[in-house]
């Protein structure tokens, strides 16, 4: 008896249906115009709420999806009893929520099934929501990446790294990235460099790939470029994780070896991010702070003041980097300077790439002592001393060097990587070693009072200043005396009084303070042998100095 009304029910409905052409069901009025079923728990007008139930779609087991299974029993070929290209199309517009999972293994991404309601497009099911996303392990990359200039083909970066640091650091909240992907340029310090950045095969969350293409045509230069996680998959999320690419000929990279008297080291020919390794500008490169991934800018020239680079957007537009030693009004749309004001910095310093975090003004001229990016704490106690490891057969997830490179070590017994090229000895014959004039100098070390072993090119870099200061020079920018400005600006005192500088940083930290190691090499006229290194300095570890990169070894 049961079965029978349920027949005489749909009877019913599919004569109503035939009759009126458009149905309501739940009120039995008509439909509106433009629909065949409308489904009303009750009457009412003006758009308002007419029911608190949903409609449940038919719960499927997909089996692939690019036929119609289960629909049709398989018999091999395609279907049992019924020919499979009148079907098809027959079917187009099938909607059904399907319960297969095959996420799980790995699998043709046009084999994916997952949870949700799917359509029949003549050819295969769609999912109606977002497309399924594989389950993978997130890949880890480095965070520079060279990247040839007259590359054909797209350069593409795993974005898995921020999945796995996100969630292995407690000092960054153990978060479990979740949302949509999105990339972006942050910026290109040389124009038309980058052509394009876009995800590879859309939005695979951690599988997820960056994308980048270059102009071509031989133009070199640095870009950094970002990954974004969030609700909306556009700029308004937040950064997770940036790479800085450097466009350059990997080809021309050139090494020397030299040995401490404790460890063999082998150096690259140049600034990371340097385009040469000539006595050029286009030595510069990059400068970084102590245990950061993401470079900032070195100065344009070899001037006294130093000159900030240009910096562009992805359509060209430039990006202001403001110098408060003459802006009056500052604001930047490039590199900001800010100071830091927590105690755990590091989730800040990821999710603002192009800030400079520098310490604030201690009341003394010019002391740039005790800054730490990372924390306000400079009793040292809540520093992280691992930022760029200090385990010689491993970076860490922040090493800024490409693949096969790292920054340098001290040797087991504290020597710098440098050593001997410190303070020139009495008696060193003046004309054996390349003066450190206003550009640099080539660096020889000493091996014996008259054999010298080259250790290529190294531009007098000027350091951006580790805290907010009071310019004790007088007069740099039309500014007078005693004026306070930012940090993250160059330092320009020592080269006012006819002293060249350049600060290379080690991997090494102090200890228990708010400083790291440096290498710290200047000349003056008139001293012995024009050029005159010092011991390795202690400096702050908000300082932006240079890095040349060495290659990793397996020995500590």
């Amino acid at each position: 008896m049961k079965t029978k009304l349920i027949h005489l029910f749909y009877l019913f409905l599919f004569l109503t249906v035939g009759i009126k052409s458009q149905v309501t069901v739940g009120t039995g009025k008509a439909a509106v115009p433009g629909a065949l079923l409308q489904l009303k728990q009750q009457e009412t007008t003006g758009g308002e709420v007419n029911s608190n139930k949903g409609l449940g779609l038919p719960r499927v087991s997909l089996e692939k999806r690019k036929q119609l299974y289960p629909m049709f029993e398989a018999d091999g070929t395609g279907y049992k009893d019924a020919v499979k290209a009148d079907e098809d199309i027959k079917h187009i517009g099938l909607v059904v929520y399907n319960l297969t999972d095959n996420t799980d293994v790995e699998k043709d991404p046009d084999e994916l099934l997952c949870p949700g309601p799917y359509v029949w497009e003549g050819d295969i099911w769609v999912r109606l929501l977002s497309p399924c996303k594989p389950l993978c392990e997130p890949e880890n990359s480095e965070n520079c990446i060279i990247v040839d200039p007259s590359a054909s083909t797209p350069v593409l970066i795993p974005v898995g790294k921020p999945y796995i640091v996100w969630k292995e650091r407690a000092d960054l909240g153990n978060l479990e990235l979740e949302g949509e992907v999105s990339v972006e340029l942050v910026w290109q310090d040389t124009q038309s460099l980058i052509k394009e950045v876009d995800l590879a095969e859309g939005d695979q969350g951690a599988c997820s790939q960056i994308k980048i293409t270059t102009n071509g045509g031989g133009l070199q230069g640095n870009a950094l470029v970002a990954v974004r996680v969030g609700p909306n998959g556009d700029d308004s999320d937040p950064i997770r994780w940036s790479w800085h690419l450097w466009v350059t000929n990997e080809s021309s990279i050139v090494t020397y070896p030299h040995n401490n008297s404790e460890k063999d080291y082998e150096f690259m020919d140049r600034n990371l991010g340097a385009i040469s390794a000539s006595e050029t500008v286009d030595a510069m490169g990059l400068t970084y702070q102590w245990g950061r991934k993401d470079p900032f800018t070195a100065s344009l020239d070899f001037s006294p003041f130093g000159s900030f680079r240009k910096l562009y957007d992805i359509d060209n537009n430039e990006l202001t980097e403001v110098n408060e030693h003459k802006d009056t009004a500052p604001v930047g749309t490039g590199i900001q300077h800010a100071a830091v004001t927590v105690s755990n910095n590091l989730q800040n310093s990821i999710l603002n790439p192009r800030v400079f975090y520098f310490g604030t003004y201690n009341g003394s001229t010019n002391n740039e002592t005790n800054a730490d990016w990372y924390t306000t704490d400079e009793t040292g106690a809540s520093s992280d001393d691992n930022l760029w490891e200090t385990d010689g057969t491993k970076k860490s997830p922040f090493d800024p060097c490409p693949a096969g490179w790292r920054v340098p070590l001290n040797s087991a017994g504290g020597l710098s990587p440098w050593y001997h090229f410190r303070t020139v000895p009495d008696g060193w014959d003046n004309a054996s070693p390349a003066a450190f004039n206003e550009n640099g100098a080539q660096l020889n070390a000493l091996t014996s009072p008259v054999v010298t072993t080259k250790l290529g090119y190294y531009p007098h870099g000027l350091h951006r200043r580790a805290r907010a200061y009071s310019e004790p020079c007088g007069g740099v920018g039309g500014d007078p005396s005693g004026s306070n400005f930012a940090g993250g600006l160059f330092a320009t005192c020592n080269i006012l009084h006819g002293v060249y500088e350049s600060s290379y940083w080690t991997a090494n930290p102090i200890a228990g303070t708010p400083n790291a190691r440096a290498e710290f090499f200047y000349y003056q006229p008139g001293w012995i042998g024009d050029l005159k290194t010092i011991d390795p300095k202690d400096m702050s570890r908000s300082t932006g100095a240079s890095v040349r990169c060495v290659r990793i070894d397996t020995t500590p």
